[in-house]
């Protein structure tokens, strides 16, 4: 059976945006479209709807707040409508068990 699918509000009820916001330093959050190198509506798109963004700035998201890249995608669905399954299944670091008899 598949897991759930979890939507970006789990994390205490905040959004993707909500959680930057509160976990990243200020400096950092302020500084975005520097950092990244984009645009500051394309950042606010990533920040409001995580699912778009590429695989490059899920990682960026990923070291700046201290976690995993699959953290990101699978508790805010970072990346997920564009990132690829191959892409997806190198920055899932977790380690799988395999099924008896397989």
């Amino acid at each position: 059976m598949y897991p759930k699918t979890i939507k970006s509000e789990v994390i205490n009820g905040k959004s993707f945006k909500e959680y930057c916001e509160s976990t990243l330093p200020t400096t950092v959050y302020n500084n975005l479209t520097v950092k990244l190198g984009l645009s500051a509506p394309t950042v606010q798109k990533y920040l409001r709807t995580p699912q778009t963004m590429p695989l490059e700035v899920l990682q960026f998201f990923a070291r700046a707040l201290d976690v995993e890249p699959y953290f990101l995608a699978e508790w805010f669905e970072a990346g997920m409508d564009r990132v690829t399954a191959r892409e997806y299944k190198r920055i899932n670091t977790r380690s799988l068990s395999i099924p008896n008899g397989l």
